[in-house]
């Protein structure tokens, strides 16, 4: 499918999709399939049809033609899920507050005509000389448009108004406000401030 051979998808999406239902999430730590139907996917090799099961001497199907044995069944798996969706529940809250924290630590998004700085990669640091005292921000920069939400901004050059602008992601800009920060960042120190954050 990466290579875009149409020939060959009918064979394999469900394969693909199979995969996508029965892959765990990170945030939940289950897969979709499980909080469905409160257990793990079957692999083909992994189910037994009633002629395999028959050279098990110590394998029985449950009888589900008993109601109360049917309900009981219904009733554990239902519980199992129910467990399930509610430690789903908890970990999302977690996760939510990870990332409002983290949000909150960044300060406010940029603004257009804010005075900014470009964190210099190493191949940029490099062509600069590369050494101890070069810097990791750039000339001044002004933002002149926010993208995506406050995700990327565009910015031009404050000496060179004229010149092409560049696009670069919140994580890439400092705000320009004179810190101590801000200075040991100018000086080439290895301690780094926190971008702003989009709103």
């Amino acid at each position: 499918m990466c290579q875009n051979n149409v020939d060959e998808w009918p064979e394999l999406v469900p394969h693909l999709q199979f995969s996508h239902n029965t892959s765990r999430n990170a945030t939940v730590g289950q897969s979709p399939l499980e909080l469905v139907f409160g257990l793990p996917a079957r692999r083909p090799e992994q189910v037994m049809t009633r002629e395999i099961s028959t050279a098990d001497p110590d394998f029985t199907f449950p009888d589900l033609s008993n109601a109360a044995i049917a309900q009981k069944l219904v009733r554990e798996k239902t519980q199992k899920i129910q467990k399930a969706l509610h430690v789903v529940r908890e970990r999302v809250v977690l996760a939510q507050g990870r990332r409002n924290e983290k949000y909150r630590s960044r300060g406010e998004a940029f603004q257009v005509g804010e005075s900014v700085r470009l964190k210099l990669s190493t191949a940029e640091r490099r062509s600069k000389g590369g050494k101890k005292i070069s810097p990791f921000l750039s000339r001044r920069y002004r933002v002149v448009k926010v993208l995506r939400g406050g995700w990327s901004y565009q910015v031009i050059p404050e000496d060179e108004p004229t010149a092409r602008a560049k696009v670069r992601h919140y994580d890439e800009l400092v705000r320009r406000t004179g810190t101590s920060t801000n200075n040991r960042l100018l000086l080439g120190s290895s301690k780094r401030s926190d971008p702003a954050s989009p709103q």
